[in-house]
């Protein structure tokens, strides 16, 4: 996970590296995530955004058929987010032909 934030041009804090390192392990019996859910609180702009699109990109390129459904307290503020930042971001990566936005305004 960390080498794909790297290619998404945003890397890893040390703090980021250890949540995502332990987040992401795996269970060596079964080969799945070790974790079901990670719960993660931080303040404000302390680099959640980096942390959730490197987590996104990475499961949805390592498990076939993934798609990812980001939220926010609404949806208008989580399509902000999404266009604003993380389109922006995909767009200038070496995954932008992977990945394909669909905005339900209704949903």
């Amino acid at each position: 996970m960390a080498s794909v934030a790297e290619q998404l041009g945003t890397p890893l804090m040390p703090w980021q590296r250890l949540v995502a390192d332990v987040a992401m392990e795996l269970d060596p019996q079964t080969g799945r995530l070790a974790y079901s859910e990670v719960d993660l609180t931080t303040p404000r702009q302390s680099g959640k955004t980096t942390l959730e699109l490197g987590v996104l990109v990475h499961r949805c390129r390592t498990w076939a058929r993934s798609r990812a459904l980001y939220s926010a307290q609404s949806r208008i503020h989580a399509h902000k987010k999404w266009e604003d930042e993380h389109v922006a971001t995909l767009k200038r990566s070496p995954f932008a032909d992977e990945f394909s936005v669909r905005y339900q305004p209704g949903g």
